[in-house]
């Protein structure tokens, strides 16, 4: 979703600084009698530039209105300057050249024959003559038809899908356990040509609804410039005739392929007439035919209910001399915008304080990422989707920190984020940690020791925030009172920071008997053995490190050790 957008119309073409969905917006705001300035106002453009190239368009001999109706690669091409790009199918390459033969037979002496050998001069392997007229008359009959726009007063002349849900489910058969699986079914509907789309969801919450909206956007081969929604949930948090509030994922996803949504007004069926008619229409021509059939999937159902609708499609509309096909292909085929190819990634917003160690914790990874230094305390504003985590700027909304997601709790950290005092923090290990405790005193060292064995199953990171802590609470601490806590949390096998902290808190340590013996608090290969831990603090503090017995099993020292001892 955050990529660059790549699609043809978002390019400049040479030294055009316009896109050329902009420019039929500018051409088509003009026949409809606005202002230029109310129209650079509409398309988010300077008046000069829409004098600019309203002065193009009115220079060219095909007129205003013939412009407006040619698909994005002509117009670009026309006015632009643009390179066309064609495909090598039959019918794709015979429909972008339809409204070329359409005008030709209005020119003197040219006939539709004439026009045939022309096109298989160019394509050897096109359609035979009958075929060429065929679709040449239905192109003709469905581009010579007026203009009916529903809601012309709000998007004049735009390419408009209308969808909803129907009322009535479907239904199929999970094959695991024999149980029926009730399905929602969307509808899509082009609003000047009834041409349709439908597919079944699992249900109508936002990602189903979403992945629906992009099912349709293939299937019509593009994006049109409005969709028009019902009120529901998915898509719009309040809803209101004159200013509803849309959620702020539907609003991503609009932007993200690059169309406007159109909630429809309350108790308004009309506003979106034509997909109201069409879920009707399924009732009888889709639903019906396949009441009987048994399904075992939603795949299956939906390439059943697809076909069922494409014949639809194809059928002659009532008093009119074209199919809904037809009507597509002619007026609003070449105005559907090209689809994103990034998929689009559910969003979620959230905020969080960045800690003192330059880092944000996220709950649900169990994971910490870094964050500049300069916002330590600061409350962040963090994008989440499935793969990545987003940082920005609580003023710019500029984004300061991009991290991949951890599927495992630990940390992600880049170094250049750390404070000069973190120099080390992006380095840290256990051992480290050890080594560090260590070097104040050799119960420390078998504290930390413990606190990184207290489960072997987690990653040790986990522990590096209580291990900071251990070390702040030491420089905060009298030396000796210290060690006196550190090992009675040895002699309990407690070793974490909660409970050092407690003991510290309660006055533990201060006038306690330095000859209190150390309980081995448990096995683990990088503790020492429990013959050590047998010593007694006084034995540690003289830097005993081992007792050696005596032949018979005593001690090995002497009256002069007693005296010094006692001494």
């Amino acid at each position: 979703m955050e990529t660059e957008k790549t699609d043809n119309k978002y390019q400049q073409m040479g030294k055009n600084a316009i896109a050329v969905d902009d420019l039929r917006k500018i051409i088509r705001f003009h026949i409809g009698g606005m202002s230029n300035r109310k129209i650079a106002k509409a398309v988010g453009r300077n008046k000069s530039t829409v004098d600019k190239y309203l002065g193009l368009a009115k220079a060219d001999p095909m007129g205003l209105a013939a412009l407006s109706k040619l698909d994005d690669f002509s117009l670009e091409k026309r006015l632009l300057g643009g390179v066309t790009a064609y495909t090598d199918s039959r019918k794709e390459v015979l429909n972008d050249r339809m409204d070329y033969y359409v005008g030709e037979l209005k020119r003197r002496n040219v006939t539709a024959r004439l026009l045939w050998e022309e096109y298989r001069r160019d394509f050897p392997d096109g359609y035979s003559l009958s075929q060429f007229k065929y679709h040449l008359q239905h192109h003709r009959e469905a581009s010579e038809e007026e203009f009916s726009y529903p809601l012309s007063e709000l998007y004049p002349g735009l390419s408009c899908l209308q969808i909803d849900f129907a009322g009535d489910t479907s239904s199929y058969v999970d094959p695991s356990t024999g149980e029926e699986v009730k399905c929602q079914v969307f509808n899509g509907t082009m609003a000047l040509s009834g041409y349709g789309f439908i597919c079944n969801s699992p249900s109508q919450k936002m990602e189903d609804f979403l992945r629906c909206i992009e099912k349709a956007f293939r299937f019509l081969g593009g994006v049109p410039e409005i969709v028009v929604c019902d009120n529901l949930k998915s898509a719009v948090k309040k809803a209101d005739k004159y200013d509803p509030d849309i959620n702020q994922t539907m609003k991503d996803f609009a932007e993200h392929y690059g169309f406007i949504l159109v909630p429809a007004p309350p108790r308004s069926p009309k506003a979106k007439a034509k997909v109201e008619r069409q879920v009707q229409t399924s009732y009888t021509r889709i639903y019906a035919p396949l009441r009987d059939t048994v399904f075992f999937g939603i795949d299956e159902m939906d390439e059943a209910m697809l076909e069922l609708m494409c014949r639809n499609n194809q059928r002659r509309v009532e008093r009119m001399p074209y199919t809904r096909e037809e009507r597509f292909l002619s007026h609003e085929k070449g105005r559907l915008r090209p689809m994103n190819p990034q998929p689009f990634l559910i969003i979620t917003r959230s905020a969080y304080v960045v800690q003192e160690n330059s880092h944000i914790y996220i709950g649900l990874d169990q994971a910490y990422y870094s964050v500049p230094f300069k916002y330590i305390g600061a409350k962040v504003p963090v994008l989440l989707t499935l793969d990545w985590v987003k940082v920005v700027d609580p003023v710019t909304r500029e984004q300061v920190a991009f991290h991949k997601r951890r599927t495992t709790p630990g940390y992600s950290t880049v170094n250049e984020h750390l404070p000069s005092y973190y120099a080390e923090f992006a380095s840290r290990s256990k051992e480290r940690y050890i080594e560090r405790a260590k070097k104040v005193s050799e119960p420390f060292g078998l504290l930390m020791e413990g606190l990184f064995s207290q489960n072997t199953k987690v990653p040790q990171e986990v522990y590096y925030k209580s291990a900071e802590g251990l070390l702040r609470l030491q420089k905060r601490t009298d030396a000796d009172v210290f060690t006196r806590v550190c090992v009675r949390a040895l002699q309990v096998k407690n070793t974490t920071y909660r409970y050092v902290k407690d003991l510290l808190e309660s006055g533990y340590g201060k006038e306690e008997d330095l000859r209190e013996e150390v309980q081995f608090p448990g096995s683990h290969d990088n503790i020492r053995g429990e013959e050590y831990f047998a010593m007694t603090l006084w034995d540690i503090e003289n830097g005993v490190t081992e007792k050696e017995d005596t032949p018979d099993g005593g001690d090995q020292t002497d009256g002069a050790g007693d005296e010094t001892r006692e001494a």
